[in-house]
């Protein structure tokens, strides 16, 4: 085949701040390098970015849908709903297999193509007309349900040898005690969201989650689609299996070309790196050289196998972007003055199965409001405006003037799409009003996903930028996918820290500001009084509300370290866990205090976690928690939680032996002697987490610098 050099160019696959540059020749003509190009119909970016494809995507199926309303105006709806389904819907889900979108204004930009469509199919082009209703009449699915539907059948056609993708290469079998059913597969580790949310990560997770009917099923004649309904949201139909084989010819041959170029997106493992670092510890120059890849076959890890999943860091220019996850407005409450002060309206899962079917309004009331009754007052997106009896839950018996609160009302709207837009409270006595600036912004929880989140309260003051950033590292590589953690009065280093973690889509972040009535006249955050404690317990109920989504919710500070004494990730752990105790709605561990007040026992560490190795015995004295979410009432707190008894789930401690949460803190008053020394609690060494941070300590050090350049 003769190639005309003026119609080839360079596309450079690489996610490097500076890469390298060469010229390439053919025929003598120099060679131009483009940033994006188009191969069989999807448009390739130098970063593995997808954004650019979809942008074109939306602007063409915009572009037809535009062509029929101008040329086709008839009254029918079916020869409207055929020409959108034949000319506009396919090209939106094109090689969806390959591209499929992770950040909700991708997701929305192509939703908002299929609700232009309804509007037309149906003819409703009035305002206050509903888009969802529209939908529903029509019986069609969201565009993204579609998506991930057409990645289970590539799956389905990869695993059963129905397309040219060698299995075996990109899948490995799930060990016989994690089986749901015999074709379950380990899910690679991730350390990027481009990563998580490729092909082989995120389709892995919906698939190990199949019945076994569906996973094993012998051929795709079986009722195998219409089963898939069941991960999906509730309502979602399947009416063809046409579409599903156009997608997958296309995609296979996209899947195939990845693999022949090597760039390995799925694995994540683009490129390995290999260096030596020397390290001074107590006098002795130690030399040790690293290999890190970013995925790793093995699930059962042990320390030191796990300490190999080190992480490929991203382009610290990303360091800025992205926003604090909501901003809390703190609203009065009509007719109450400073009594009650609301925090922020969530709409929460119950459970996996039922998304967005609870509003949880976190605030402030008196004391002197104990006996008094609630109810809700919801506006939806409709402008329908509706009120629900509210069960309130207060975080404590004690007595403070102004007690932590949570409201708690059923969503009713959670089944049409009719979405709730601002809500307050009201007494049951009272009428819900239409006066739009005392609402609150209802936000929502993160829908259900089979991964690992932490709450982490408070993040404030002097926090050392070191101590988030080990803490973030170390956690990253055992597991954890998701943190919610509450700012106030940060210094700038810590604070540039979390906006990279932030700008890689693990951290979330939410300013703290105290009540209206008490902004000058608060202690700081970290006094450890009674109001204090109060007061923290509304980040904590905001937080539980918005990660209910996950299948494990820990709630650990960024000085505490929950370890397996086997150095399992987190994930098999609580797996282990789950299958030892299978009532269990969450687990207890036991802590050890790491005194920060006592000597350093290592200095050759740059960071406290491989400082202090001296550590208490395992105490229940502040000890935290990892629950279930689909197996818990709402009203858990910092060092308790509640399990749905009824449904007969239950409490577990965990034995010491089997794990403990390592905090890392000062001395505190209670634990002081006269002679102003810490109580020495029977002191004995535990190197637990400095043996695994020893081994990643370089790559951290290699992190900082590179993430302080960019400030």
């Amino acid at each position: 085949m003769d190639f005309h050099p003026e119609k080839c160019s360079i596309l450079r696959v690489h996610r490097k701040r500076n890469s390298i540059t060469l010229r390439y020749s053919l025929k003598d003509h120099i060679l131009e390098t483009d940033s994006t190009t188009k191969y069989l119909g999807v448009t390739l970016s130098q970063n593995f970015s997808w954004n650019h494809h979809m942008d074109i995507t939306a602007k063409k199926g915009n572009s037809t849908l535009g062509f029929f309303q101008r040329n086709l105006r008839v009254s029918n709806e079916k020869v409207k709903t055929t020409a959108y389904t034949s000319l506009v819907r396919p090209g939106l889900e094109y090689c969806s297999t390959l591209w499929n979108p992770f950040t909700k204004d991708l997701v929305y930009k192509l939703e908002m193509v299929q609700r232009r469509a309804a509007r037309y199919v149906t003819n409703r082009y009035h305002n206050t007309s509903s888009v969802s209703s529209m939908i529903e009449h029509l019986g069609r699915e969201t565009i993204e349900s579609r998506r991930t539907k057409a990645q289970l059948t590539m799956l389905y056609k990869i695993i059963n040898d129905l397309v040219d993708i060698p299995a075996n290469q990109y899948l490995v079998q799930a060990p016989s005690r994690l089986k749901d059913h015999n074709k379950k597969y380990h899910q690679p580790s991730s350390s990027t969201s481009y990563h998580k949310n490729s092909f082989f990560p995120r389709t892995i997770s919906v698939w190990n989650h199949l019945p076994a009917s569906v996973a094993e099923a012998p051929d795709l004649d079986t009722p195998l689609i219409n089963s898939w309904d069941i991960m999906l949201p509730k309502g979602f139909k399947l009416s063809s299996r046409l579409w599903l084989s156009s997608l997958g010819v296309v995609s296979t041959c996209l899947l195939l070309v990845y693999a022949l170029l090597g760039i390995s997106i799925w694995r994540g493992d683009n490129h390995m790196r290999y260096y030596s670092d020397v390290l001074v510890c107590n006098g002795t120059s130690q030399e040790r050289s690293y290999e890190n890849s970013t995925y790793n076959n093995d699930l059962n890890l042990t320390s030191d196998t796990m300490i190999n999943l080190t992480v490929d860091t991203p382009d610290p220019k990303l360091i800025g972007n992205g926003k604090d996850l909501i901003q809390p407005l703190m609203k009065r409450v009509v007719n109450f003055q400073n009594n009650i002060i609301l925090f922020s309206a969530v709409a929460g899962n119950s459970s996996s199965k039922h998304i967005w079917d609870t509003i949880d309004i976190q605030g402030w009331e008196h004391k002197s409001l104990s006996n008094n009754t609630y109810k809700c007052c919801v506006r939806y997106t409709s402008g329908a405006l509706r009120m629900v009896p509210a069960i309130r839950i207060n975080w404590t018996n004690w007595v403070t003037e102004m007690n932590a609160v949570q409201f708690v009302c059923s969503n009713l709207t959670s089944r049409t799409g009719d979405l709730p837009d601002v809500a307050t409270i009201a007494t049951h006595k009272m009428e819900c009003h239409n006066l739009y600036d005392w609402h609150l912004p209802v936000t929502f929880a993160h829908a259900h996903k089979n991964e690992i989140a932490v709450c982490s309260k408070f993040v404030y003051g002097s926090v050392a930028a070191d101590d988030l950033l080990s803490w973030f590292e170390l956690h990253r590589r055992l597991g954890v996918t998701k943190v919610l953690v509450y700012t106030h009065k940060l210094n700038p280093e810590a604070f540039h820290v979390l906006r990279y973690y932030r700008a890689l889509g693990i951290a979330d972040t939410v300013p703290f500001i105290f009540r209206l009535d008490d902004q000058h006249n608060h202690p700081e955050i970290g006094v450890k009084n009674v109001q204090a404690w109060n007061d923290e317990q509304v980040p904590v109920f905001d937080c539980l509300a918005r990660l209910r989504g996950y299948r494990y919710l820990a709630l650990v500070d960024t000085d505490e370290y929950l370890i397996s004494n086997r150095g399992l990730p987190w994930m098999n752990m609580l797996d282990d866990l789950s299958a030892k105790h299978p009532s269990a709605a969450g687990f207890n561990f036991y802590v050890k205090v790491h005194v920060t007040s006592w000597n350093k026992a290592r200095t050759c560490s740059q960071f406290k976690v491989g400082q202090y190795l001296n550590s208490t015995r395992p105490m229940t004295e502040r000890w935290k928690h990892v629950t279930m979410p689909d197996r818990l009432r709402h009203g858990s707190q910092t060092h308790t939680f509640n399990p749905n008894e009824k449904a007969g789930f239950n409490r577990h401690v965990v034995s010491a032996e089997d794990a403990v949460i390592h905090h890392f803190r000062s001395c505190r008053t209670q634990w002081i002697e006269e002679n102003s020394a810490c109580i020495q609690f029977g002191q004995s060494a535990d190197d637990t987490v400095s043996k695994l941070f020893e081994k990643i300590e370089p790559d951290v050090l290699k992190l900082k610098a590179r993430i302080f350049e960019s400030q």
